[in-house]
């Protein structure tokens, strides 16, 4: 059995957040948002890396970052404070986001009229 089945208590923060929300995390407080999930017992995350927006919640050299954010890398911060407080974080990554659909649309599905097979 693998730590993910061995998890009891699992939650998924999610951070979809449009391109026009300003001061993402401006207040954000690691420490309170780490005795959050230790109060809870929260013993893994899954925690955004990019939204369905395609916006990143870290630096990075592929995505932009969300416009909004008002931290550097929000992502790192968080991961590496689950790390040192024993708390396991998966990143959430959306397979198909809204830039990458305007970008490529040749990517996205085309209806189907089944009824007409």
């Amino acid at each position: 059995m693998n730590w993910y089945d061995r998890a009891f208590r699992k939650i998924h923060w999610d951070f979809d957040n449009p391109p026009f929300l300003k001061g993402i995390a401006e207040n954000f407080d690691i420490k309170k948002f780490m005795a959050a999930l230790k109060r809870a017992e929260v013993e893994a995350i899954c925690f955004f890396s990019q939204d369905v927006f395609g916006h990143a919640y870290y630096e990075s050299k592929v995505l932009k970052k969300h416009p909004g954010l008002k931290r550097g890398n929000l992502l790192k911060e968080i991961t590496e404070s689950c790390h040192k407080n024993g708390v396991k974080i998966i990143f959430y990554l959306v397979g198909l986001n809204e830039d990458a659909a305007i970008k490529h649309p040749e990517w996205c599905s085309v209806f189907f009229d089944w009824e007409a097979t």
